[in-house]
Parts: structure tokens; C-alpha cells; sequence
């Protein structure tokens, strides 16, 4: 093979490459639009679905103090039922906050996980290190081997 056939051949290589890396970019920037345009549309929805709530709501409790007056008199009746409303708020908040801070939340997990992966064969290709897809990168086959090394036997 003569050298202006490797160069070419080398050329071609670092476009092709530069098309797949534009294409894959396009890619994820499409599913993220997508997912962007889904999210948008389910958060609108809820929104509409607390509105609806909060009014039900709000006459519920309205209800609920008109019932309780006979008994208590409105300003009791709104007392207590105000006060059974901040319970049960601050009880929800509670549990919510419980729920995050020990389950964490990632949003987009598979995503992540590609963007990772992108990552580590860019710095691997950056680094020289060509490898198939799929195969460990230097970084993760330490992890595995310190990994592998340090498993109870």
C-alpha cells in the first residue's frame, strides 16, 4: 500500500468517523427533543389535574367546615379543619423528602449511561487506544481487575 493510499485511506477514516460522532449527536439531540416534548406535555397535564383538584378541594373542605359548625361554630370548624390540613401537608413533605434524599433521583438513566459510555470511548480514541464496541475501556478494565481482586474468596 503506498503512502497516498494510507493517507487517503486515513482521511476517509477521520471523516467517517466524524459523520457517525455528528450523526450520533443528532441522534440524542432528537430523543432528548422528543423527550423534552413529552415531559412539556405531562407537566402541563398535571398542572391542569391540580387545578382541578385544588378546587374540589378547596370545596370540600368548604363542605366539611359548614358541616362541623353546627357542633363547633365556623371559626372552630376552621381551626380544626385547617389544622388537620397543615398535619397531613407537613406528613407528605416528610415522606417526600424521606423518599428523595435515600433514593436519589436520576432522570434520565439510560441516557446517562450512553453519555458515559460516549465519554469513555472519546478519551479512549483520543488516547489512541481503538477498541471494538462493547469491549472494556483501560479505565473499567482496572475497575473490573481492582474489583476482581478485592471479592471475598
Amino acid at each position: 500500500m503506498s503512502d497516498d493510499s494510507l493517507s487517503k485511506a486515513l482521511h476517509d477514516l477521520g471523516d467517517n468517523v466524524g459523520k457517525l460522532l455528528g450523526e450520533h449527536v443528532s441522534l440524542a439531540e432528537a430523543e432528548l427533543k422528543r423527550e423534552g416534548e413529552k415531559l412539556l406535555l405531562d407537566l402541563l397535564w398535571a398542572l391542569l389535574g391540580v387545578a382541578w383538584t385544588t378546587v374540589g378541594y378547596c370545596l370540600l373542605m368548604g363542605a366539611l367546615i359548614l358541616g362541623l359548625r353546627h357542633w363547633l361554630g365556623v371559626g372552630a370548624a376552621a381551626v380544626l379543619v385547617g389544622c388537620l390540613n397543615l398535619g397531613a401537608g407537613a406528613w407528605t413533605l416528610l415522606v417526600v423528602t424521606r423518599r428523595l434524599r435515600w433514593g436519589g433521583l436520576t432522570p434520565l438513566p439510560i441516557l446517562e449511561g450512553e453519555l458515559r459510555k460516549d465519554g469513555t470511548a472519546l478519551a479512549d480514541a483520543a488516547a489512541g487506544q481503538f477498541r471494538p464496541v462493547g469491549a472494556l475501556s483501560s479505565h473499567q478494565a482496572t475497575r473490573a481487575a481492582s474489583a476482581a481482586d478485592q471479592a471475598p474468596r
